[in-house]
């Protein structure tokens, strides 16, 4: 594949496959699932969170605004709409099923799993920070939305040509193909990136 031509994204499987049962699926604790955001969670006229709903159960839990991933919280939260895929982990209290979301704690080969299948793909990211040996991305997309890649000085190429990360603005949106995801020594996710032409 050439270095100026990104496939555009493909959904990412939804949770409906798993489950075509006339029983509903149990949300259980630990679990980590892709779901969409059902409605804003507000408090005192504030967005607090989303209120997030999965595909064959009719449970839903509560993602709120401290579990969400990325730099800018307050503002991935307005940004969210109806419909929106989040992955998160469930957490589940007490016998009334008190279920909390969180982005923060996701597993981490859930997210790998989910990369890998979408490599070929175009996904919209927002840079967080250009350094000299390449700028780091934040997804904004996808199952692996608000994770950070690196889109190294190497693999910084628009049309065959070099792009310096001087060029590069916080907040900028960019556009980025993944290249390889995995685990490192720490076993934190990994996830080096390439430049797209265009959206």
């Amino acid at each position: 594949m050439s270095n100026s031509a990104c496939n555009p994204a493909t959904p990412s499987p939804s949770n409906s496959s798993q489950s075509q049962t006339t029983q509903p699926l149990l949300l259980a604790n630990g679990m980590t699932l892709i779901g969409k955001v059902a409605k804003p969670f507000v408090q005192d006229g504030k967005i607090m969170g989303v209120v997030v709903q999965f595909d064959g159960t009719h449970e839903t839990a509560l993602l709120h605004r401290k579990r969400v991933l990325g730099r800018n919280r307050d503002a991935r939260l307005s940004a969210f709409t109806a419909g929106t895929q989040v992955t998160v982990q469930l957490e589940i209290f007490g016998p009334r099923r008190k279920i909390w979301a969180s982005e923060r704690d996701a597993d981490g080969g859930f997210i790998l799993d989910h990369l890998l299948r979408q490599r070929s793909n175009r996904i919209r990211g927002e840079v967080v920070n250009p350094t000299k040996y390449g700028v780091f991305v934040e997804l904004q997309e996808g199952a692996a939305a608000g994770w950070k890649g690196l889109v190294h000085a190497r693999n910084m190429k628009r049309s065959g040509q070099k792009v310096r990360t001087s060029q590069f603005r916080p907040g900028a949106t960019i556009w980025v193909e993944v290249l390889t995801a995995n685990f490192d020594d720490k076993e934190n996710v990994r996830i080096d990136l390439r430049i797209c032409d265009q959206a």
